[in-house]
């Protein structure tokens, strides 16, 4: 199954938005505050069973960092020793 996209980028008003597929949040003050609300969000799809990939996008579109949150991805890291 295909990772569903939540991607964070910067908006023109300075704020930053969050695209979740089927809707558009913020804009919020920060991007860790936008970062917030996708990983919430993927929370409720992981929940479900359906893989997230958070991305976030720079000013030019260009992406910056992603990170895939499926349930394999978290039973992997439950297993590294801490």
């Amino acid at each position: 199954m295909a990772c569903v996209p939540y991607v964070v980028y910067p908006h023109d008003s300075g704020g930053w938005m969050v695209d979740l597929k089927t809707r558009v949040a913020g804009p919020y003050t920060t991007r860790h505050l936008a970062l917030q609300v996708a990983l919430a969000e993927a929370a409720q799809l992981g929940a479900a069973h359906k893989p997230v990939c958070i991305i976030v996008n720079d000013a030019r579109g260009e992406m910056t960092a992603a990170r895939c949150i499926c349930p394999r991805f978290e039973r992997h890291l439950l297993a590294r020793p801490i």
